[in-house]
């Protein structure tokens, strides 16, 4: 299938059902360059960043993203299957040319890949390739990553003149977790003990969109 939108295709609409609390996603627009997404299961996280990326693959506004784990081969049974299915809900799986042995997806100008922080479980160095020119990085269990591996990816990506969004997508992790030290505060609930709410820290109030979805916005101190 040629990569070139029909004019009848261009901006094409997608009727996606979103939940309410994942609904600042869609309207972010760039303003925050991180949009941590924390909930248990059944929050409906995959569901919703499949959501969030067809949505934007087939906006008329360039949109160039990569979907990442911290092994490339996990993503094919995760979220780029996700994207799959939510195409074939839709019924425009055909208007978008899925190279599936790549896990690429492109619609006009507009693109999706697959991107590993490692190739396979036994590698010890990233094999990030260069990400210029990518509006939006998706990444599914975040909490899999290393700091390491994060700043390096988000230092490559501000290099880039143009709004970025990285998204992490991931189960609340314990509160010694590099994600929760670099975005939160942590707020002691006088009534669990060893467990918190978490709080975005002040010098990112500007940066971080927070979402959570569960009933209670907690981590455990698993050093106590």
């Amino acid at each position: 299938m040629p990569q070139t939108k029909k004019p009848e295709d261009e901006g094409k609409q997608v009727n996606q059902a979103v939940l309410k609390e994942y609904k600042p996603m869609f309207l972010n627009n760039g303003s925050y360059r991180y949009v941590i997404v924390m909930g248990g299961r059944g929050g409906g996280r995959s569901t919703v960043s499949s959501q969030y990326a067809v949505a934007k693959l087939l906006d008329p506004s360039y949109f160039r993203a990569a979907i990442m784990r911290f092994i490339l081969g996990d993503i094919r049974n995760s979220i780029y299957q996700e994207i799959l299915d939510r195409l074939e809900e839709q019924n425009i799986t055909e208007n978008v040319n899925i190279i599936d042995h790549k896990m690429r997806l492109e619609y006009g100008e507009n693109s999706i890949n697959a991107v590993g922080f490692r190739k396979s479980s036994g590698d010890q160095k990233s094999k990030l390739k260069s990400l210029a020119g990518y509006t939006d990085v998706i990444i599914e269990e975040a909490d899999e990553t290393s700091a390491h591996d994060f700043m390096q990816l988000d230092d490559s990506l501000r290099t880039i003149k143009s709004d970025i969004t990285i998204t992490l997508i991931l189960n609340p992790p314990s509160a010694e977790h590099w994600i929760i030290k670099r975005f939160f505060d942590l707020v002691p609930i006088p009534e669990k003990d060893g467990y918190f709410t978490l709080k975005v820290k002040d010098e990112y109030k500007e940066k971080v969109l927070y979402i959570n979805t569960n009933s209670q916005n907690s981590v455990k101190n698993m050093a106590q």
